[in-house]
């Protein structure tokens, strides 16, 4: 999963453009501008990191410098409230792969930053990841179907089992079945709702169904799962 790292003291954008990547299924940090920020990405591995600039002389460039002479390898976009063109030609001299002024489209900054991912991890894999997250975030709608996957990320059913197949080793439906799977476990572990709510609320058509799909992966019944994981 893309780990992002916001650095911007305006937290009203950091909390938006947060909210925004994480309905895609990235993992986000937000972080007010502060020197800590280094301290951070020292200790933890980052794709990309979002990084207010403060203006020229401002704590956004100093770690634009800092981050090339440790050889932190981490994809930065940088954000300013000023226009200033010299601004944004020094911040890409510096090392930065994006220079946004504000006031600025959340939708843009994410298309972006999904940019940035693509490059950096490769686009097949990329979007192979993409469409695992798509599964995984909606397994519980019962209507799922490849033909919304396609619909989505306006390609073709074949294109799909392919990337499927080569990047996750799996079908479609086995990879539907594995997440709706791992919400009833958790269901089944951490709640006392009866096998029909589960089943519902994972998005299969009855008990039945659950039990049978249940028992296909895992090499038991629901209930004999609960029974074993609550005592």
């Amino acid at each position: 999963m893309a780990r992002i790292l916001i650095a911007d003291s305006d937290m009203r954008f950091a909390c938006a453009l947060s909210d925004d990547l994480r309905s895609q299924g990235w993992e986000v940090e937000v972080i007010g501008d502060g020197p800590w920020v280094l301290a951070r990405l020292n200790v933890k591995y980052y794709d990309v990191l979002v990084l207010e600039a403060g203006g020229i002389e401002g704590r956004g460039f100093a770690l634009l410098c800092a981050l090339r002479t440790q050889g932190i390898q981490v994809a930065v976009v940088m954000v300013s409230a000023n226009a200033a063109t010299e601004e944004a030609v020094l911040a890409i001299k510096a090392g930065a792969q994006e220079f946004l002024k504000k006031p600025i489209e959340i939708k843009q900054v994410s298309y972006l930053i999904a940019m940035l991912l693509e490059r950096r991890w490769g686009s097949p894999h990329f979007l192979a990841h993409r469409l695992d997250l798509y599964i995984r975030d909606r397994c519980s709608r019962r209507a799922l179907c490849v033909g919304q996957l396609c619909a989505h990320f306006r390609i073709s059913r074949r294109h799909i089992s392919r990337l499927l197949g080569v990047y996750l080793g799996v079908s479609f439906p086995r990879r539907l079945r594995f997440y709706r799977i791992q919400e009833a476990k958790r269901l089944l572990e951490s709640t006392d709702l009866p096998l029909h709510v589960i089943a519902e609320q994972c998005g299969f058509n009855s008990p039945g169904k659950l039990s049978e799909a249940f028992h296909r992966q895992e090499g038991l019944r629901p209930r004999k799962y609960r029974t074993i994981h609550k005592g």
